[in-house]
């Protein structure tokens, strides 16, 4: 989770496969299993089944609370486990933007154009073009 996926990893992954004689997808799928134990394993609270409120609970961390925590509860502990680990990517997520340049999400804005709207080619080298005149000289 400290770390982002680097584009060495990816590659790493890919050889693996081949090597494993494995598909791609199968590698990712097996990674995406370890990236989720590795949050679980990181979660600094417990979680416990209240016999009570029949559901298992935990905390989360929240900046808000007076005890910087939220209690969290689901009636399976799978589903617990699968709040958690959102809550976590989506903390990473909101990191990872707060450190973002102008000129990364100019690149990201670009490829979603691109892949995503009906622009044309002819418009996105406009677009580059603007930014290296006004922006980059």
């Amino acid at each position: 989770m400290d770390n982002p996926v680097t584009f060495s990893d990816i590659t790493l992954l890919n050889t693996l496969a081949t090597c494993a004689n494995m598909t791609t997808d199968e590698v990712f799928k097996d990674f995406k299993i370890m990236a989720n134990k590795k949050i679980l394993e990181n979660h600094k609270y417990e979680i416990y089944y209240s016999e009570s409120e029949k559901s298992w609970r935990t905390y989360l961390p929240d900046e808000t609370k007076p005890n910087k925590r939220r209690p969290v509860k689901r009636k399976s502990k799978e589903n617990l486990e699968k709040e958690i680990i959102r809550f976590y990517i989506e903390k990473q997520k909101a990191e990872n933007r707060q450190n973002v340049t102008l000129e990364e999400l100019y690149a990201e804005w670009l490829l979603y154009k691109r892949d995503y709207t009906s622009v044309k080619a002819k418009t996105i080298q406009e677009y580059v073009s603007e930014w290296n005149h006004e922006l980059c000289d």
